[in-house]
C-alpha cells in the first residue's frame, strides 16, 4: 500500500497519509489559505514529489527554491 508523507523544507515529516488526496488536503491546511500545492512534475503527473509554496508569488516560475514543503511517496 502506498503512503504519502507531508514534509517541511528541511525534510522533517509532518504527517503521513494513506492516499494522495488526503496528503494534498493536509498540505493546504498546513501551509495556509494562500498556499500553492503542486507543479508540473508533481506526483499526480508521475514526478517524484509535489511541492508546496506559501503563496502564488513564491511559486511563480520557481523550480522549488522557494518551496516550504513537499508531498513525497513514503518508502
Amino acid at each position: 500500500m502506498k503512503t504519502y508523507q507531508l514534509q517541511d523544507d528541511k525534510g522533517q515529516v509532518i504527517s503521513e497519509h494513506d492516499n494522495y488526496d488526503a496528503a494534498e488536503t493536509a498540505a493546504s491546511e498546513w501551509a495556509g489559505v494562500d498556499s500553492v500545492v503542486g507543479h508540473d512534475g508533481d506526483l499526480s503527473c508521475g514526478g517524484d514529489k509535489t511541492l508546496i509554496w506559501a503563496d502564488e508569488e513564491s511559486a511563480e516560475n520557481d523550480p522549488g527554491t522557494n518551496a516550504i514543503g513537499s508531498i513525497r511517496l513514503a518508502i
